[in-house]
């Protein structure tokens, strides 16, 4: 699912807001749909006490499973 390039359609939350991110410039990023529904359910399921597979560097791309 992530070995491509798709062009990017949303804006999002590097830090996310609940967790102390803001809307400054340096905390938003470019990035595909698919990859934002990724992003976002693996930061709710951390939220949780859960982790999905596969996870995100600090630089928002996804990294493979550990």
């Amino acid at each position: 699912m992530f070995n491509r390039l798709t062009p990017a359609t949303e804006c999002d939350h590097v830090v996310p807001k609940v967790q102390g991110g803001t809307d400054d410039e340096g905390n938003l990023q470019a990035i595909c749909a698919d990859c934002r529904k990724a992003k976002t359910e693996r930061e709710a399921a951390e939220g949780q006490g859960r982790r999905l597979r596969p996870s995100f560097g600090e630089d928002g791309w996804p990294i493979g499973p550990e």
